[in-house]
């Protein structure tokens, strides 16, 4: 490989590694100007529910007279598991005097046998706190809800599957939303979130642009200079190759005279 493809192959790489990093900076311009948008936009306010149920008890026809299920000393023909997922999916708090009245689940049809909060999330979120238990509904005191904070109410239901709703007055939100694929769980890293990643991470890589010119601009001294050092060698091998031929012309003569010298000596 000679010099001249080292320095071209380089400076390729070079404009390569700078075409890159302009378009990470144009990334990081983008996500910059998403974030500065939702920054600066109106905020939302949302309180969102999902419904689980799954029959812990069912009806069976042709049951023995003989045969009674008991729920605390209760007797039931059917029992239903319900677990309510409630998440703040809005950008900004839920304090907890927004909240003109307590977060009320009704139950219909149905009626209620226990309700406890399972999961909550922060681990601290006040809602552990056991809600007040009515014969078809759950309230659960007004609290603090940051964006991403949730928590889950358990319910025992007695009677067929029930329709469950979330009812609250609250400042700012015009209806508490039902959300069917609300997962619950950890909440995952917000939009914004994603966008401050993308953004360092580009930025980071962007930076190599104020350098890259400079980078450029030295892969082209380089490759000068590795020309010149090319051809100079180019031209000193040539000039050694002379001499190495001069050389043996030299020896030749040398050769030439010594062995005619004995018939000399003879005459």
């Amino acid at each position: 490989m000679t010099a001249r493809n080292v320095a071209s192959g380089f400076k390729c790489l070079v404009r390569s590694a700078l075409a890159w990093t302009i378009a990470s900076a144009l990334i990081a311009l983008i996500g910059l100007c998403f974030i500065a948008w939702d920054h600066f936009s109106p905020k939302k306010k949302e309180l969102s529910y999902a419904v689980a149920t799954t029959p812990l008890i069912a009806n069976v026809e042709g049951k023995p007279s003989a045969l009674h299920i008991y729920y605390k000393s209760e007797e039931v023909s059917d029992v239903q598991s319900v677990q309510v997922f409630v998440r703040n999916t809005g950008d900004i708090p839920i304090r907890a005097s927004d909240f003109d009245e307590p977060l009320t689940v009704a139950i219909a049809p149905g009626h209620l046998l226990d309700a406890h909060i399972t999961s909550s999330f922060p681990a601290n979120l006040p809602a552990a706190a056991k809600p007040s238990v009515s014969a078809a509904s759950v309230s659960v005191a007004p609290l603090l809800l940051n964006p991403g904070d949730q928590f889950t109410v358990a319910l025992i239901v007695g009677g067929s599957a029930p329709h469950i709703s979330l009812n609250a007055r609250i400042v700012g939100v015009e209806a508490i939303r039902l959300a069917p694929n609300l997962v619950p769980g950890t909440p995952g890293p917000t939009e914004n979130s994603l966008w401050l990643i993308v953004v360092f991470f580009s930025t980071g890589v962007g930076v190599a642009v104020i350098f890259g010119r400079r980078l450029d601009k030295r892969a082209d001294q380089l490759h000068a200079e590795l020309l010149t050092f090319q051809n100079e060698f180019e031209r000193a091998s040539s000039k050694l190759m002379r001499l190495e031929g001069d050389e043996r012309a030299l020896t030749d003569i040398e050769d030439r005279l010594n062995a005619q010298r004995p018939e000399r000596s003879e005459v």
